[in-house]
């Protein structure tokens, strides 16, 4: 898998176009009048039909932009080891509970997204330590993919999991004939 995230998925998984994700991710990014640039702005086309889920990615947007406002101020390396870490931490029990709510609601393609969850876990890991034995060229490679991993996971997994939701509560409510 490669530390950009561009490689990750088999495209048989992407639910999302690749030129509108670009454009997502192109456009994602605006100026705060006193502060850095954000890196991403949540928007409600994230939105996946959780409410726990949901709210459990406005958290992680709001910890990468924390630790991507940390790299750009360059903060001390502990303080920005330390949010990462804590990036890390919150990305397991969100990958938790997103796979606990799929296997309580049927989701065929859970064993995939758990797949997928473990080796994203895996790659933040190694750049973890990559970062923590500072490794600036890693440095770099961990931004890029912080950058692009919680987006394309929305975009080409988790809407997987918003179309299955979605068809369910359509057929619940289709009256039977």
């Amino acid at each position: 898998m490669s530390l950009t995230g561009d490689h990750a998925y088999p495209a048989a998984h992407r639910s999302f176009h690749p030129q509108e994700q670009r454009s997502i991710l192109k456009n994602s990014n605006h100026t705060a009048e006193n502060g850095p640039m954000a890196l991403l702005s949540w928007s409600n086309q994230y939105l996946i039909g959780n409410d726990l889920i949901d709210g459990e990615h406005r958290e992680l947007f709001r910890l990468i932009n924390a630790f991507h406002d940390h790299w750009i101020e360059r903060r001390d390396h502990r303080s920005i080891a330390r949010l990462l870490n804590q990036l890390v931490a919150y990305a397991q029990v969100h990958f938790q509970h997103e796979e606990a709510i799929m296997l309580d609601a049927g989701f065929p393609g859970l064993a995939e997204h758990q797949q997928i969850h473990e080796a994203m876990i895996d790659t933040i890991f190694r750049l973890c330590q990559s970062f923590e034995d500072k490794n600036l060229h890693l440095e770099m490679d961990t931004m890029k993919f912080v950058k692009r991993w919680l987006v394309d996971h929305i975009l080409n997994n988790d809407y997987l999991f918003r179309n299955f939701l979605a068809r369910r509560k359509r057929s619940v409510a289709a009256p039977e004939q």
